[in-house]
């Protein structure tokens, strides 16, 4: 609960006085759930296929065959494995689903109350991140079925604590700027080391996961930047000539 606060007192502070939506009374959650959120995940996954995104999981499937066939993996597991001792709850039960679903749901909610555009918004994009985050994590641990360090489930891979995290973290930071985004991916690499610690998951597991999220954060939000951006053509007279003018809002 302290670090759902906390968040949303530094979403609320770095959204100033965004102005107030003049659609907002109109466009309710039903209307978002049923109607922008369909066309909005497709938009998003497309999105995920750009350069950049390929590029950053390009790297991570490479660096994951690299420590999982060079033997890094369990190397460095020794080394960092109980190294938190008992801390390493906190990264547990800071990046574990339902606390991520809460900073998620009340950033939207806050915003709704607040008549927040742009914190609505970004709960839009952090509830459609989460989604994809969830499916494409939930699929690839049911494909490749890894074991966890300490010998029990088949869902080593990839970290969904680290995917989830980092999912939050880039899309905040792609819509709020570094000011939040850097704690926020602090806090992200610190959950995602915290699963190391705890034994639950190899280094590959992690690093692939914070790529998966960090991808899918950014494109999702790109997404959002894009729908923001309005064009209106206006009347334009100076008493001696007149036109129409391109105006472009972002």
């Amino acid at each position: 609960m302290l670090i759902l606060f906390t968040f949303i007192f530094f979403l609320h502070t770095a959204s100033g006085e965004e102005t107030k939506a003049e659609s907002t009374q109109e466009e309710g959650f039903p209307r978002y759930i049923f109607r922008e959120l369909p066309r909005n995940l497709l938009q998003d996954s497309k999105e995920i296929l750009q350069p950049l995104n390929l590029a950053i999981l390009g790297f991570a499937i490479q660096t994951t065959v690299v420590l999982d066939q060079s033997g890094a993996d369990h190397e460095i597991q020794k080394e960092v494995k109980n190294s938190l001792k008992g801390y390493g709850k906190i990264g547990t039960y800071g990046g574990v689903w339902y606390t991520i679903a809460g900073i998620t749901l009340s950033t939207y909610i806050v915003g709704r109350l607040r008549d927040d555009e742009k914190m609505i918004d970004t709960g839009k994009a952090l509830i459609e991140s989460q989604i994809i985050t969830q499916v494409a994590t939930s699929a690839l641990k049911f494909a490749v079925r890894r074991r966890r360090p300490d010998g029990s489930e088949r869902t080593s891979f990839p970290s969904g604590h680290a995917s989830a995290s980092f999912a939050l973290a880039s899309t905040i930071d792609s819509l709020y700027g570094h000011k939040i985004g850097i704690p926020l991916h602090a806090f992200a690499g610190f959950v995602a080391f915290t699963r190391l610690s705890d034994n639950k998951h190899f280094a590959s597991d992690v690093l692939f996961g914070a790529a998966l999220g960090t991808s899918i954060g950014m494109a999702t939000a790109k997404v959002h930047k894009k729908q923001n951006r309005k064009f209106s053509l206006m009347p334009y007279s100076d008493g001696e000539s007149g036109g129409l003018v391109l105006a472009f809002i972002w």
